[in-house]
């Protein structure tokens, strides 16, 4: 992606951002947290806010919410795709219709939240289990918006523990801290569709893992027993491992930091019957502990889980019916099923 690029074209819109607080969080292990509170000074007769994203993270996009600020969470603005001038982009428009009309000073106040996924890349993308295992992180230091931008602000944060920040590019009145970069200070007069490459380079020892497949089956029988049998597969997508993997140097010289030796959830305490296992059999290196409010299940794959690497498994319990099923009150043989989509 270019540096700068976007200047030269003609889709600006007639509206302004009189300011926007962007705070971007890759502290999570898969994906990328972008907050964005903005002060939008509509134009007359504007019903839509026009909102952005840069080509190169197309790929990457997992959802975009936008909400009414002054109201609060409950208050999400709908949202759709759009066709702008520049078809490089996704353009997404926002009807702000609600929000103009409930106005009192003629700012409109938004926050949006921005998804993404593998927007940590591995750099370089090989090495060995006893290198550190280092991350760029590409993103741009001004909003891409076909709007003027009066003032901005911009605030990155990267992983805390077993983290440090070893790069990144210049900029005026860039402020780091242990992990918190505030970038450019604050900043003016940004003109629309702006776009300020910016690379920040960070060691992180912790597995880089991504859930690529979850499947549950759900088993319900009327005598009181609902039956789970789930399958999961989970990949490293760190650095691939360089050259040959040291059994010896895994266990004896503390390498392979960044492999998933185990993996640890929490199940209500009333499941009964549970079993882990994968095409061999049984996993026996896994333990599970009763407690007054909870199943502790920790989990360890048959191999540390490094670079490029995967394991897939299969588990299962079955459960009291009591706590999950209910009896409709106004219509006859009618239930409902109520079950935690995560662990």
């Amino acid at each position: 992606m270019n540096k700068i690029f976007a200047a030269l074209f003609a889709f600006v819109q007639a509206g302004t951002i009189k300011n926007c607080d962007r705070m971007v969080s890759i502290t999570e292990n898969e994906i990328v947290l972008t907050t964005m509170d903005i002060k939008y000074i509509p134009d007359a007769g504007d019903k839509t806010f026009l909102y952005t994203v840069a080509p190169d993270f197309e790929t990457n996009l997992v959802s975009i919410e936008v909400l009414d600020a002054l109201r609060g969470e409950a208050a999400t603005l709908p949202i759709k795709p759009t066709q702008g001038t520049n078809t490089t982009m996704l353009w997404y428009a926002v009807d702000i219709q609600e929000p103009i009309s409930r106005s009192k000073d003629g700012v409109v106040y938004l926050e949006i939240v921005e998804i993404h996924k593998k927007r940590r890349e591995p750099y370089p993308a090989q090495a060995s289990i006893k290198d550190k295992q280092t991350f760029q992180f590409t993103d741009s230091s001004v909003l891409l918006t076909p709007y003027k931008v009066q003032k901005q602000t911009l605030e990155i944060h990267v992983p805390k523990a077993n983290s440090k920040i070893i790069g990144l590019t210049k900029h005026a009145e860039t402020k780091v801290s242990e992990n918190k970069i505030s970038y450019g200070g604050v900043q003016k007069d940004i003109a629309p569709l702006s776009f300020d490459q910016i690379t920040i380079m960070f060691e992180n020892a912790a597995p880089y893992m991504i859930l690529t497949e979850a499947t549950r089956k759900i088993s319900v029988s009327h005598w009181g027993n609902i039956a789970v049998d789930e399958h999961f597969r989970i990949e490293n997508i760190g650095p691939k491992v360089k050259n040959e993997f040291s059994r010896y140097d895994f266990d004896m010289n503390g390498a392979g930091q960044n492999c998933l030796k185990k993996l640890n959830s929490e199940y209500p305490y009333y499941i009964k019957g549970m079993y882990v296992g994968d095409y061999i059999g049984n996993i026996s290196s896994t333990h599970a502990l009763r407690t007054s409010t909870n199943v502790e299940l920790e989990f360890e794959p048959r191999f540390p889980v490094c670079g490029g690497w995967q394991v897939d498994w299969n588990q299962g319990y079955s459960m009291p019916t009591r706590f999950h099923l209910s009896e409709s009150t106004t219509q006859a043989d009618l239930f409902k099923l109520t079950m935690p989509f995560l662990h």
